[in-house]
């Protein structure tokens, strides 16, 4: 199923770039994709899904959302797949590096964010549209968990948590907000994917370095050769 879903995932990154009048309807088919690609990358996604029913053990079809995820530019739900591949029986080890990586470039996004901010509070939330407001509620969870999750630069801790919760206090207040919500499928929406995290970033701060190198060993037995690992980094 990994497999399949790998192919589709090709193939639609393969197709031919979509016209610019096209390009927004074509964004959920992944970044600059033709339209007739969207299905072969749903195909692909359903893949993964399934592998992850199949064998919920394995952190393989989650790291492969989580790359999906990616390529789309929604970090919320690629941190929020990146910390259920690692948190089950056999961690797919490759996650933790990708996961390093994307909180790397989250870094420099949320920088920018609180460079604005004092610009962003003399606004009115209402002028921000709801798009907007979702991608504050990102950047700045994301940034969150990538402090609890590498323990570095700590002094940031207070002003990165007052920001989320801002982000999120304005998104809510957003009067589209609800709507956003309950159109959003409950296994996969934003609330879901804050709650992953907070248990992530607990598991995570719990975990000794023991355990993280007994479950890395575990992994390496069942990643299933390099073939899975080429494909995370491609």
């Amino acid at each position: 199923l990994i497999y399949l879903g790998d192919l589709a995932r090709y193939t639609a990154q393969a197709a031919p770039k979509a016209a610019p009048a096209a390009a927004a309807a074509a964004a959920a088919a992944g970044p600059g994709q033709h339209p007739a690609a969207k299905q072969e990358w749903q195909r692909a996604a359903h893949c993964y899904r399934q592998a992850a029913r199949v064998l919920p053990r394995s952190g393989n079809p989650h790291n492969q959302l989580a790359v999906m995820a990616v390529m789309t530019g929604d970090e919320l739900r690629a941190v929020y797949h990146y910390a259920r591949s690692l948190c089950v029986g056999i961690p797919f080890l490759t996650a933790r590096e990708n996961l390093l990586l994307l909180f790397e470039q989250n870094r420099a996004r949320y920088g920018q964010y609180a460079a604005q901010r004092q610009q962003r509070q003399q606004q009115q939330q209402q002028q921000l549209s709801l798009g907007q407001l979702l991608s504050d509620v990102s950047t700045c969870y994301v940034r969150l968990s990538g402090l609890l999750f590498d323990r570095i630069n700590q002094h940031e801790y207070q002003s990165v948590s007052a920001d989320a919760a801002a982000a999120l206090s304005a998104f809510l207040g957003h009067p589209a907000a609800l709507d956003c919500l309950q159109r959003q499928v409950k296994a996969d929406s934003m609330p879901m994917h804050l709650a992953v995290l907070s248990i992530f970033a607990v598991h995570n701060a719990c975990s000794s370095g023991a355990e993280r190198k007994a479950s890395g060993s575990e992994a390496a037995a069942g990643s299933g050769g390099s073939y899975g690992d080429a494909a995370q980094r491609g």
